[in-house]
């Protein structure tokens, strides 16, 4: 498996509820993501590849390979994803733009469940509560 930075848009993001890697030695850096839509589900948010929007999130980088699989495991986990199609998550390869402009493949979990349009977020930008 490809060690690639891992694109959050949610509740994982930095002072997110989810945010339980913050004292792991890592970067974070602004980016989004084209071609993808952002859903209100109440207690988090549902990404999906689809439409013409883009969805801002973070990416972050972690240089200790024994910690960033542990972030990694974590993080499916929480996700729910379990490489199965019963999954709420699956977690893809996207090409995500840094804020700097520089394309970045990431993984990034993808919502598997239906979602209602009345529920999308237009602006693309969960805020963490």
């Amino acid at each position: 498996m490809k060690e690639l930075p891992i694109f959050v848009y949610g509740t994982l993001k930095a002072g997110g509820i989810f945010d339980i890697f913050k004292n792991f030695k890592r970067e974070e850096i602004q980016a989004s993501l084209p071609g993808a839509a952002l859903y209100d589900l109440g207690a988090f948010p549902a990404l999906k590849l689809e439409g013409e929007n883009t969805v801002r999130g973070e990416v972050h980088f972690y240089a200790n390979s024994k910690i960033y699989q542990h972030v990694l495991q974590r993080m499916d986990f929480i996700e729910g994803f379990n490489k199965s199609k019963n999954d709420l998550f699956t977690r893809k390869i996207v090409n995500v733009k840094t804020k700097i402009g520089k394309q970045q493949q990431a993984y990034c979990y993808v919502y598997n469940g239906k979602v209602d349009q009345k529920m999308k977020i237009v602006s693309g930008i969960w805020e963490c509560s």
